[in-house]
């Protein structure tokens, strides 16, 4: 797809870091149905998850398959953080990483782990204070596959009891170092008692991690966004690029990107004008993927009160991206995710509500704006069942995702991807 057929999607901003509301972004019409999807059959894989387990996650192992981590409950009270390398040869074996009291456990602010050229990575949100939202995002390394890991660091440096979370890594060119963006309450009021209870903006901050947990490159990316939407970050050919929701003056949160390029960071600007004023964060915030100069971003929005999962393409690292491609829209309730298949295709994870269940759907999407009819990969519990994730190993594509009701778990299943 030429860099020429995409139109300038990102409102730059001067005097404020918020842009203003506009018109809605011009929606392509409706896609052509592409002929094959790419993706096959889902095929549940038993986790050795303990009872209660949930906040999956699951990422690329540069050993092969993927590394997936959750928590649990246990034993004698607080939670663990587990993980197990799943490659469809060795049964998976669930290793810790910590088991702590004071684990800050939500279904929307979850852990996560990454594979930096063989060095992991894993972060948690770790309470700090009387406050119900008072808590820290750490971080820990290893260095032997995760048999040992080291202590942790939190993250920041701003020693405020405020609420810091809603973290994405992403592994840089250079091995055994991260990159990690996540959203920073240092100057909000109310020592974490909750966003009713504080003042101040929400603030998005940058810094990278390396294998001796030494902090640097610190970054200050957006002054004010939503205050609990989870970020996504993507290596694109130029550098990281973060996707996140933003938030106006007027309560307008539309979906803002701010990138790396020649080291430095770019003003915040707009993915696109949904125009969605809501006076309260939805908790539904987008998510990114990159291949080279390849970016698809994905998100939710209910602008007018029309709920839609909408997906935007760039082939030029991020810096112009096409108008939004329509993947859902009636009973969509978001929490996506995206993952590059091959080429310029991608898939695309979302939640639906259809009144009895939420069932998890997947469609996929080629650089033309051409999409493969919708399907339902599994059905589980309404209300808040957390946030499916996508990722791709090989020639196979994975996705974790919670249940709850009486006996929560987690799922984890995989597709073959035809190339």
């Amino acid at each position: 797809m030429a860099a020429s057929s995409f139109v300038l999607a990102l409102a730059c901003r001067h005097e404020h870091p918020a842009a203003p509301a506009g018109p809605a972004s011009p929606v392509a019409p409706a896609a052509v149905e592409a002929a094959e999807p790419l993706v096959g059959k889902f095929e549940e894989i038993a986790l050795p998850a303990g009872p209660g387990a949930g906040q999956p996650f699951v990422t690329p192992s540069s050993a092969g398959g993927v590394l997936v981590s959750w928590l649990e409950p246990a034993d004698g009270g607080g939670h663990s953080l587990k993980f197990a390398r799943v490659d469809g040869v060795t049964p998976p074996e669930a290793r810790v990483i910590a088991t702590r009291p004071d684990f800050f456990v939500n279904f929307a602010d979850f852990p996560s782990i990454v594979d930096a050229g063989g060095v992991l990575f894993a972060h948690w949100l770790q309470k700090r204070g009387s406050g119900t939202y008072a808590y820290d995002v750490r971080i820990t390394a290893s260095r032997d596959g995760g048999t040992t890991w080291s202590d942790s660091i939190v993250v920041h440096d701003d020693g405020v009891l405020a609420e810091h979370g809603f973290a994405s890594l992403v592994p840089l060119t250079e091995p055994g170092k991260v990159g990690v963006v996540w959203l920073d309450g240092r100057n909000m009021t109310g020592e974490g008692g909750g966003h009713d209870e504080s003042g101040g903006d929400m603030m998005l901050r940058y810094a990278e991690v390396d294998a001796n947990l030494a902090v640097t490159a610190a970054a200050e990316l957006d002054t004010r966004t939503c205050e609990c939407c989870a970020t996504a970050m993507t290596m694109a050919a130029e550098g990281p690029l973060v996707a996140y929701r933003d938030r106006s003056d007027d309560e307008v949160r539309d979906i803002g990107i701010v990138r790396r390029v020649a080291g430095n960071w770019t003003a915040p600007g707009l993915l696109a004008n949904d125009g969605w004023k809501i006076h309260g964060c939805p908790v539904n915030g987008p998510q990114a993927d990159a291949r080279g100069s390849s970016v698809a971003v994905a998100w939710f929005s209910a602008a007018d009160e029309r709920p839609k999962v909408r997906l935007a393409l760039s082939s030029d690292g991020g810096a112009a991206f096409g108008p939004p491609i329509a993947i859902a829209d009636e009973g969509a309730a978001g929490f996506v995710d995206c993952a590059f298949l091959s080429g310029d295709r991608v898939a695309i994870a979302w939640l639906e509500d259809d009144g009895g269940a939420m069932r998890l759907r997947m469609r996929e999407a080629a650089g033309a704006g051409a999409l493969t009819p919708s399907t339902t990969i599994a059905t589980t519990t309404r209300g808040r069942t957390g946030f499916p994730r996508l990722a791709l190993a090989g020639d196979a594509l994975y996705v974790v995702w919670n249940e709850k009701g009486d006996a929560p778990r987690i799922h984890l299943a995989r597709a073959a991807v035809a190339k």
